[in-house]
C-alpha cells in the first residue's frame, strides 16, 4: 500500500528576508536556490477539480535554472524535463528529459489530441536544511501569488494525513514560524492560478 504523503503548503506574511532571518537564528543551511519556470498541459476540464485531481490531470513541462546554495554545482544550463507525462501516452516513462528545442514539437503532438496549455507560471525557489532532516523548507517566491512556504518529512510518512499535518507545524513553529497554527490552511497554488484568487484546501478530517 503507498503511503499517504502530506506536504504543507503555506501563504506567508511577511518578506523572503524575515523568514532567512529565523531559519539563521535556528542553523539552517541554504542548500539550493533557483528559478523554476513550469509548464501545464490537459484536455480536461479543470472547473470543480481539487487541487490533486488538477495536479493528476495535468502534463509538467518543468525548466529549473540553479542559481547558489550549499548543493548548486555552477552549471549556468537549465535542467528541462516532463513529469506526468503517462497522463497523455500510458505506456511512456513518467518523467524524462526534454530539451527546450523540442518542446515546440511535443506540443504539436499534444494538439492532435486537443491537449492545450493550461498554466504558465514560475517561482524562485530557497530551500533550507535544518540538522540531518531528509526534506527541506521551501520558500517559495510564486509569481502572481507570493511568498509560499512548502513541507514535508519522511519521518511522519506512516502517520495519518491529519497527525502528518499537525506535526509539521508544531516542528515549523519549533523554528520559529510563530504565525502558523492548526487553523492555518493550505493555499491550492494551482486553483489559485486557475481561478485568478487565493484558494485553500482544508485540513484532513476537518
Amino acid at each position: 500500500m503507498t503511503k499517504e504523503i502530506f506536504e504543507v503548503a503555506f501563504k506567508l506574511s511577511y518578506k523572503l528576508a524575515y523568514y532567512q532571518k529565523i531559519l539563521a537564528k535556528c542553523g539552517a543551511v541554504n542548500t539550493f536556490n533557483c528559478e523554476t519556470h513550469d509548464l501545464y498541459y490537459t484536455n480536461k476540464d479543470l472547473t470543480n477539480l481539487t487541487e490533486i485531481q488538477m495536479k493528476k490531470s495535468c502534463i509538467r513541462y518543468r525548466m529549473v535554472k540553479g542559481l547558489s546554495g550549499r548543493d548548486f554545482n555552477g552549471s549556468v544550463s537549465i535542467d528541462c524535463h516532463f513529469q506526468n507525462y503517462q497522463v497523455f501516452a500510458s505506456n511512456h516513462t513518467d518523467n524524462f528529459s526534454c530539451p527546450l528545442s523540442e518542446l515546440k514539437a511535443y506540443e504539436e503532438l499534444f494538439a492532435k489530441s486537443q491537449y492545450h496549455k493550461v498554466f504558465d507560471t514560475s517561482k524562485k525557489d530557497y530551500q533550507y536544511q535544518i540538522g540531518n532532516i531528509e526534506s527541506r523548507i521551501q520558500l517559495q517566491d510564486i509569481k502572481g501569488i507570493g511568498l509560499v512556504l512548502y513541507y514535508d518529512n519522511p519521518l511522519y510518512y506512516s502517520l495519518p494525513l491529519a497527525t502528518q499535518r499537525q506535526k509539521l507545524i508544531s516542528e515549523l513553529r519549533s523554528y520559529g514560524f510563530t504565525e502558523l497554527n492548526d487553523e492555518t490552511p493550505n493555499l491550492d497554488k494551482l486553483r489559485t492560478l486557475y481561478y485568478q484568487k487565493e484558494c485553500y484546501s482544508l485540513p484532513p478530517n476537518s
